[in-house]
C-alpha cells in the first residue's frame, strides 16, 4: 500500500469552501427567479409546488413553512435573494 503525504492549507480549503457555497447561491437564485418569472401573481397555492419542483431540482429541500413564505413573496411579485 502506498502512502502519500500532504499538508492542508487552511486557507485554500475556506476559499474552495465559500466557493462551493456561492455556486449553490446562484443554482439556487436561478431556480427562484425561474419560477417567478412563471408564477409571479398566481396563487399561493399554484406557487407552491413549483417552487417545490424547482428547488428539489437543485439539491434544496426547504420545510413547508418556508416553502409557503417564499411562495407567498413570489405570488406578491416580491423578491428573494440568496446570498452567500
Amino acid at each position: 500500500m502506498a502512502r502519500v503525504n500532504f499538508e492542508f492549507d487552511d486557507r485554500a480549503a475556506k476559499r474552495l469552501g465559500q466557493s462551493v457555497v456561492q455556486a449553490k447561491a446562484r443554482e439556487y437564485q436561478a431556480a427562484i427567479e425561474s419560477v417567478k418569472r412563471r408564477y409571479a401573481g398566481r396563487p399561493v397555492n399554484v406557487v407552491k409546488p413549483a417552487l417545490r419542483q424547482a428547488m428539489r431540482r437543485v439539491g434544496a429541500d426547504f420545510s413547508d413553512r418556508q416553502l409557503t413564505e417564499y411562495a407567498k413573496i413570489i405570488s406578491d411579485g416580491g423578491n428573494i435573494e440568496f446570498t452567500s
